[in-house]
């Protein structure tokens, strides 16, 4: 990263004063803030285009990284409701700039789905392979491998669907119980 000293207290209470939380961001938005700031390279000023893309998503990448350490802690923003995070909304293209519960709720929302994604798009890879070979020159050996390796993925498969769903009830059931605090204790919740 170019200046990596530039991202502190001041850049990230800029960045909240110009994107609101709960509002998409352009990723040209915020090449436009990094680039005015002199954060990342200006990749016009680099020759080769391939590599000017690669290390201008390097740069903002890292950028973002850093704006998200900060800006999620105590350290800028004392108030719970100034503390946000930039997240992917769409890659290339979209970021979403959330309060912190939000991304934390956010992500274990998505969590069973990312697994189970990881998970089917590991076995398409085996799928498209299997059907790329010719099964019948192979060796028996060769063969019962390959049976195996389905097997070791089903059984995978149907531990992850054990594994997502358990963690799943345990976070409905740790929600439940906040909620329940909250509303015995009568704590105000703190809004997004």
């Amino acid at each position: 990263m170019k200046h990596t000293d530039c991202i502190n207290s001041q850049l990230i209470k800029e960045f909240s004063l110009k994107f609101s939380i709960g509002e998409p961001l352009t990723v040209e938005e915020f090449d436009h803030f990094l680039l005015s700031r002199n954060i990342i390279t200006n990749p016009k000023n680099i020759n080769n285009y391939e590599a000017a893309q690669t290390f201008l998503v390097a740069e903002r990448n890292q950028a973002r990284d850093a704006i998200n350490r900060l800006s999620t802690g105590k350290k800028v923003f004392h108030d719970q409701k100034q503390r946000f995070k930039i997240s992917v909304l769409d890659h290339g293209k979209t970021y979403m700039v959330e309060t912190v519960n939000e991304v934390y709720e956010n992500g274990l929302i998505s969590l069973p789905k990312k697994a189970g994604t990881y998970f089917s798009n590991k076995l398409k890879g085996l799928d498209d392979l299997y059907e790329s070979i010719d099964v019948n020159k192979m060796d028996e050996f060769t063969k019962l491998k390959i049976e195996a390796l389905y097997d070791d993925a089903s059984e995978l498969g149907a531990d992850i669907d054990y594994t997502v769903n358990k963690f799943t009830k345990r976070v409905d059931n740790l929600q439940r119980r906040i909620q329940e605090r909250l509303l015995q204790e009568n704590i105000p919740r703190i809004e997004k």
